[in-house]
């Protein structure tokens, strides 16, 4: 089966949205470790949620751009939103129903995302000098 520009281009937004959740999960992991052993205030959890949000979305949005260069705000929104998805669904479960301040860390999320994805295509890449030219 022929590989064709729009598959690769959904296989691209599905793998940067699959390390956004693995980012996502990995730093849920890393602030429940601190938070929960460092007896740190119970004010500050919203915060590492919200910094795990964005930072998961960023990543997607960077990884889903930086081979292409183009497209960064669309595909930074679309593959921050399979973090979001998970976000949402955790959040869900933990609140035992919907609240509405699982919107600030989704929201974010998606921020993030964008965020990612605008400065995955706005990168400058450094071209290598010819030795042979400066002679």
């Amino acid at each position: 089966m022929p590989k064709t520009v729009e598959n690769s281009n959904i296989n691209r937004l599905i793998k940067a949205g699959i390390s956004g959740i693995a980012a996502l999960i990995l730093l849920l992991l890393i602030f429940a470790y601190i938070f929960l052993n460092f007896n740190i205030d119970k004010s500050i959890y919203s915060i590492g949620l919200i910094a795990a949000a964005v930072i998961s979305g960023a990543t997607a949005g960077f990884i889903s751009t930086r081979k292409k260069r183009e497209k960064g705000l669309l595909n930074g929104i679309i593959s921050s939103a399979f973090p979001a998805v998970i976000l949402f669904i955790a959040m869900t479960v933990a609140y035992k129903g919907v609240n509405v301040f699982e919107l600030v860390p989704l929201l974010c999320c998606i921020f993030g995302g964008i965020t990612g994805g605008i400065a995955a295509a706005n990168i400058k890449t450094k071209k290598k000098k010819n030795k042979a030219r400066r002679r």
